[in-house]
């Protein structure tokens, strides 16, 4: 019989996130223990990655899942395969819900559960190749974000009052704030250089509009202005970056639902007056005050943006 002051791994399944505070401190180029206490991960959340991550390391695991799973061809790990080597029980709500697609692992772009024509417990895992990429130390972004997505410089201008706000603001509650500009280009320096204050490297996102598109069905369109949302989201975890959006595409409203994460910096510029339809949550909003030209147009030329407009 099971002690009244015995642990037991069940206990452990949906418990919160783990406290690395105790821990030894991680070896160098170790990313995992960053990445678990940045996403709030559990320990079976932890375990699920190593244990599904083992075959793209090693080739060895391959043959040993196959002999797990009794099917030799099977040769990723399982649902059931994960709960039996964390010593859980297969009926286990809480265990079962880590692999729920509204969980952590699945939401966040980290765990793939394939096979969902199988049962549960039968239900391949897989990681995705950028998140072992990460984790064996490669930057190189998901190539699905090429030619929208580029990390911008650290600005060298010095940081207007409102923005040394916003990098205090940023650095404790991460969110969506909308920084409505006077003039292009101030509103993407000024967010780059609050979100550098704040702690966080900046990813330039470029929306496609819907100019240009209209030969497309209405899904199709929809999916050209919001883009690889969620590798998008998903690199900026993996990196510890901010999010900066510019320009605005012509229905803002999408994409900024779409980007909307308590835990990642999301700055959307734009020239526009702000629409409380585009967002469920108001976002922060805050006048760009107008910047020396010089300093934003010696900024754009480094970006290879091209001049301002002084309008």
């Amino acid at each position: 019989m099971r002690s009244a002051d015995a642990p037991h791994p069940e206990d452990d399944a949906a418990a919160g996130p783990v406290d690395g505070s105790g821990d030894e401190p991680a070896r160098d180029g170790d990313r995992l223990p960053g990445l678990v206490r940045r996403l709030g991960l559990t320990e079976l959340d932890t375990a699920a990655l190593l244990i599904a991550l083992a075959p793209d390391l090693d080739r060895g695991f391959e043959p040993l899942y196959g002999y797990l799973n009794d099917d030799v061809s099977r040769r990723r790990a399982t649902v059931g395969l994960v709960l039996d080597v964390c010593g859980l029980s297969a009926a286990h709500p809480g265990a079962r819900a880590r692999f729920h697609p509204s969980a952590p692992l699945a939401e966040l772009g980290l765990l793939v559960v394939e096979e969902v024509e199988r049962p549960f417990l039968s239900r391949a895992l897989s990681v995705p190749d950028r998140l072992v990429a990460h984790l064996l130390g490669d930057d190189t972004q998901d190539a699905v974000l090429d030619g929208r997505v580029r990390m911008l410089p650290a600005p060298g201008e010095p940081s207007p009052d409102s923005m040394e706000r916003l990098a205090e603001h940023l650095a404790t509650a991460p969110g969506t704030v909308y920084l409505r500009e006077q003039r292009e280009g101030d509103g993407l320096l000024c967010a780059a250089t609050a979100l550098g204050a704040a702690g966080y490297e900046a990813l330039h996102f470029t929306p496609v509009t819907t100019t240009g598109h209209q030969e497309h069905g209405p899904d199709d369109r929809r999916h050209d202005v919001l883009g690889p949302v969620p590798e998008l989201l998903r690199e900026a975890r993996l990196r510890g970056c901010g999010i900066v959006v510019s320009p605005l595409p012509e229905r803002p409203g999408p994409l900024t639902r779409a980007l909307a994460a308590p835990d990642v910096p999301v700055l959307l510029t734009g020239r526009a007056a702000y629409d409380p339809q585009w967002c469920d949550h108001d976002p922060l909003v805050l006048d760009v005050p107008r910047l020396p030209s010089g300093g934003v147009d010696a900024w754009a030329a480094a970006l290879g943006v091209g001049g301002r407009d002084d309008a």
